[in-house]
């Protein structure tokens, strides 16, 4: 047992040491926080090596349990970071087809959640260190498992906003985004099955001091096949897209004038809804006034400017 956990902890460092090179590599070529899922795809792949180096330590010496328990609390706490990877590069998606009033009331709720469920994981792992009084550790397992259901809920959040911003893009003039962002939007609802088997590990070993799922003694090789593997399968699919998309610092002003033809006249981001501007010309000595043309003013990271829609001009 005590083998198998090492060799998991062995294969997680073979894989995020070198993942947290591209992950660095990805934040700077799309630009330091310009778009936070790669930050928090960084800070993930930490945790992992953290993670990782407890469960080898643990196994080498397994008189001290403090190792086990903080290796178990690092697990539960870089699900966090990796929720808030998948919010943040459906966010990428959502800019173009969601109001920026509902984006933000979405993703502060949802970012809020996830660090509460960051707060009660550590406060969870801390009450199980620091006692061996069988009543504080079963109350640290429940403070955690708090934690857990936290994060099934941020879960479910980010599966209705991915199923809601895929209609809105079908909706569409152009029926899909930018080949960027529909890239980046892609491999969020591929990883969203892959990332319901690791919330159901977690919550079959949330509320579990022992026994086979247990996120502290459990089974190593439950833990391999539902865990390990589940987050280095979605870890590839975000390097892979961060690496392969075009720079988002480079494109975000052809992303956003496409996505501004994208809406309707009357979308509230655009600015105002369409009207018409009188036009005065002048013809031989004399005034014409003409009906007007069909204007929208629109609005590209704070500079204004008007839209042409359409040319109802007639003399009167």
């Amino acid at each position: 047992m005590l083998a198998t956990r090492e060799a998991v902890g062995n294969v997680e460092l073979i894989i995020y040491v070198p993942a947290i090179a591209v992950a660095v590599y990805t934040n700077i070529r799309h630009g330091f926080m310009r778009h936070l899922a790669w930050i928090y795809l960084t800070l993930f792949c930490a945790l992992r090596i953290a993670s990782a180096a407890m469960e080898i330590v643990s196994a080498q010496n397994p008189q001290n349990t403090t190792n086990f328990i903080w290796a178990g609390v690092l697990s539960a706490v870089g699900l966090s970071p990796l929720l808030l990877t998948s919010l943040a590069l459906l966010k990428v998606a959502r800019d173009s087809v969601t109001e920026r009033t509902h984006r933000l009331i979405f993703d502060h709720i949802l970012h809020v959640l996830c660090l509460l469920a960051i707060v009660l994981s550590i406060w969870g792992g801390v009450r199980l260190s620091s006692s061996s009084n069988p009543l504080t550790q079963s109350t640290g397992v429940k403070i955690a498992g708090a934690g857990i259901i936290i994060l099934l809920s941020v879960y479910v959040g980010l599966s209705v906003l991915a199923i809601l911003t895929v209609h809105k893009i079908r909706r569409l003039p152009s029926g899909r985004l930018p080949e960027g962002k529909n890239r980046v939007l892609v491999a969020v609802i591929a990883t969203l099955p892959v990332l319901f088997v690791r919330m159901l590990y977690s919550i079959l070993s949330g509320f579990r001091m022992h026994g086979a799922f247990s996120i502290i003694y459990g089974n190593p090789v439950i833990y391999l096949c539902m865990a390990v593997l589940e987050e280095i399968a979605i870890v590839i699919m975000y390097l892979s897209v961060g690496v392969s998309t075009p720079s988002l610092k480079k494109r975000k002003s052809t992303a956003d004038r496409t996505s501004l033809q994208n809406r309707p006249s009357n979308d509230p981001e655009n600015g105002l809804r369409a009207q018409e501007l009188p036009i005065i010309r002048e013809s031989e000595g004399k005034t014409q006034k003409a009906r007007g043309i069909q204007f929208v003013l629109v609005s590209n990271q704070g500079n204004f400017s008007f839209k042409e829609i359409g040319d109802r001009a007639r003399s009167s």
